[in-house]
């Protein structure tokens, strides 16, 4: 996750807490909808990465067993 993902999240959570504040329902749910994908995509993206590097990192040893 980069930095523009978390200034993200931090202004979709900003707004989120502006439309429970001003008890605007519409803006509310719409504001909730988009703090969701928002944390979703960066999760998905997080394990992603995550899981790329443990199997560079895994067929790493198995390259090496096989010599």
């Amino acid at each position: 996750m980069n930095n523009s993902d978390i200034e993200s999240i931090l202004l979709a959570n900003w707004y989120f807490i502006n439309c429970i504040k001003n008890n605007d329902e519409k803006c509310k749910e719409t504001a909730k909808r988009y703090l969701t994908m928002k944390i979703n995509k960066a999760l998905v993206e997080r394990g992603k990465t995550q899981t790329t590097k443990a199997y560079s990192f895994l067929n790493y040893f198995r390259v090496k067993g096989l010599q």
